[in-house]
């Protein structure tokens, strides 16, 4: 099981945010939220979590982004279910992958514009 210094991660965490104002998520390799900043969600994502099916296919996109994150071993950029563009990269050690960060929830642009 991953060990975690929340008191070393979460300036390094919160610095992430505060230069490029996007949520970032520590995942564990059974694709549970260990460590977030900010810890409440965009108010869109919050929203679609309140109803049950919403919850059920947020947490899918996560851990379906996760997953393909954990065959190729490289960073992987998706579309959530909703739309939303969304990134997660490895945190790898020599017997694999110790759990994942995930960071995004960004509307996309189509055509550049």
């Amino acid at each position: 099981m991953l060990q975690i210094n929340s008191s070393s991660l979460y300036p390094v965490l919160r610095d992430f945010y505060t230069l490029t104002n996007l949520r970032i998520v520590i995942f564990d390799t059974q694709f549970q939220e260990l460590m977030a900043y900010p810890e409440k969600r965009v108010d869109f994502c919050s929203l679609l979590r309140q109803k049950p099916e919403g919850e059920t296919a947020c947490r899918k996109s996560d851990r379906d982004g996760c997953k393909q994150c954990a065959k190729t071993k490289e960073l992987v950029l998706y579309r959530c279910h909703a739309g939303l563009t969304e990134a997660v990269v490895p945190i790898l050690d020599t017997d694999g992958v110790l759990a994942y960060v995930m960071f995004g929830q960004v509307l996309p642009r189509e055509n550049g514009n």
